[in-house]
């Protein structure tokens, strides 16, 4: 009988256990009595086809001898491995700008492989060493056991990217400084980085704030950064805050000039000085004035900076300027006053003493107080004025000034108008030019005779009849001259003592040369003194 059994196909992924049954069949023109049925075999292999794995259908029936009775058709089926659906799935990763790539450059993992497989993989990634963006595409290259085995899967292996972090990396500029008025240094200041890599050589310029004026404020220092290739910097995130320039306060030092003074009363001069320490920079110029310790009395006062100070468009404070002070003196202001002369007559009150300044001034307002006086004395004579209590009203005790006073004289005037002396036998006055000289006296007496000294005066507009009036008899020489000597008679007795006696109308003294001793004989000057003082003089010799 023809018949026939028709096996169906069937099929299993790679890696999975074959189905069971393994397939399906069935029969056609099969007598059912029969019980013709059918188990399946293949064609032994697990590599994902083609080619495909035939199925064969062997087939059994109750008896198993009824198959005899039939011409059966028997071509069996193709049994097919279906590849297997895998994905293996790379890590993304990253490194820093400068660093070497990690190892291994990644991780990654399957899914859905066949253990026994052992599929792994190794990684790279598409070459470059500057920062992200791009990322650099990693691939994963698998193996297994045996490598044909990865035949046998549809792999989804899509790889990762590989980013390159930008490098923290730090520049740090030194602060750096001047002084106002010297040239920026050369260079502006240093600095170093932090965290670059070397071979990009990143160095770098630096440039300030433009500006001149003593700080605050400060003036911000930049950093432009190089490297080679400029480039470079692109792979890195910078700090780079710079930092900052201080201009200092120049220092200079004034000295006040040493020798500064005035006379009292002047105005003050105008204050000088020296730059003793430091210069000034630019144009920069002083400006303003010294000033001193207020007070104008004689003394030592502090020389102060005032309102000195330098013009250099900042108010002065680029500068720390030192004052070094000295001593302004106020020296006594010189002023001599002279005596003016003054006379009397005898008798009379004094004058007022007068005076004129003959030298220098008084300052501001101050007057001279007090009085000049003079040496005691009433009698006919000269008597010198003296500064008394004259002096500077200066709200200072005078001590302002140096007083000089020049003196002069007080003449006390006879009060006798006419001297009729002296009388016969001596005859003239030296003061009415009939006196003689030493060398040739008026007359000559002998020794031992009495000689007759007598005079008369008008005084007070009236004939001398009071008063003591004295005689001295000064002996100059022992030498005499060649008159012959008289031998006078006096007209009353000798006189006792010194004093002039009033006979008469007339003023005696009778000169007793016995009374002078043994070594009388000379040369005399007879000087007759009133009582006013005033005298009357003749040369006389006495002789043998």
């Amino acid at each position: 009988r023809n018949a026939t059994w028709t096996t169906n196909p069937n099929s299993k992924t790679y890696g999975d256990p074959d189905p069971s049954p393994l397939t399906t069949g069935s029969g056609s023109n099969f007598v059912a009595a029969d019980n013709v049925t059918a188990t399946y075999s293949r064609v032994a292999g697990e590599n994902a086809s083609p080619p495909t794995y035939h199925i064969t259908a062997t087939l059994s029936a109750s008896p198993l001898s009824a198959l005899d009775n039939y011409i059966i058709t028997n071509n069996g089926a193709e049994f097919t491995i279906n590849k297997r659906l895998a994905t293996w799935t790379t890590n993304p990763n990253s490194k820093t700008y400068g660093d070497p790539d990690p190892a291994p450059l990644t991780t990654g993992s399957g899914s859905n492989f066949v253990a026994a497989d052992n599929v792994t993989a190794t990684y790279s990634r598409v070459a470059g060493e500057n920062a992200s963006p791009p990322t650099y595409h990693i691939t994963a290259t698998l193996s297994a056991t045996p490598l044909s085995a990865l035949d046998n899967y549809i792999i989804t292996n899509d790889g990762a990217e590989f980013t390159i972090n930008k490098r923290l990396a730090t520049w740090t500029t030194n602060p750096n400084s001047k002084t106002y008025g010297d040239p920026d240094p050369s260079p502006l200041t240093t600095g170093s980085g932090s965290n670059f890599v070397p071979a990009d050589n990143v160095t770098a310029t630096y440039s300030r704030v433009a500006g001149e004026n003593d700080s605050p404020p400060t003036y911000h220092i930049t950093a432009t950064l190089s490297a080679t290739p400029l480039s470079a910097l692109d792979n890195y995130i910078i700090t780079n805050n710079g930092a900052e320039f201080t201009i200092n306060k120049r220092s200079i030092q004034v000295t006040a000039d040493t020798g500064q003074f005035k006379i009292y009363g002047d105005t003050d001069p105008t204050f000088t000085y020296t730059l003793t320490s430091g210069t000034l920079a630019f144009t920069d110029a002083f400006t303003g004035a010294l000033s001193r310790v207020a007070g104008e009395n004689v003394g030592l006062y502090a020389i102060t900076v005032g309102s000195l100070h330098v013009n250099d468009g900042n108010g002065g404070n680029n500068y720390n300027l030192t004052f070094v002070s000295k001593n302004f003196e106020i020296k006594k202001r010189p002023i001599t006053v002279k005596a003016d002369p003054k006379s009397k007559t005898f008798g009379d009150p004094d004058p007022v003493f007068t005076y004129q300044i003959t030298s220098g001034s008084l300052a501001f307002t101050d007057t001279f107080t007090g009085a000049l006086t003079r040496d005691p004395g009433e009698l006919v004579g000269q008597y010198t004025i003296k500064i008394g209590t004259l002096a500077i009203t200066d709200g200072n005790g005078g001590l302002n000034y140096t007083l000089t006073y020049v003196s002069d004289k007080l003449t006390i005037l006879t009060a006798c108008s006419v001297f009729n002396g002296f009388l016969s036998p001596i005859g003239g006055a030296i003061e009415l030019g009939t006196g003689g000289t030493f060398n040739d006296p008026v007359r000559a007496f002998k020794l031992n005779s009495t000689i007759p000294v007598k005079f008369t005066a008008i005084c007070f507009g009236a004939p001398l009849t009071t008063g003591v009036h004295t005689l001295q008899a000064i002996k100059y020489s022992n030498a005499t001259d060649g008159e012959t000597p008289i031998d006078a008679t006096p007209t009353d007795a000798a006189t006792a003592g010194n004093q002039f006696r009033f006979t008469g109308t007339e003023w005696h003294f009778n000169m007793n040369t016995k009374a002078l001793g043994g070594n009388a004989q000379g040369t005399y000057l007879l000087k007759a003194i009133l009582f006013d003082g005033s005298s009357y003089s003749v040369w006389v010799s006495i002789k043998k």
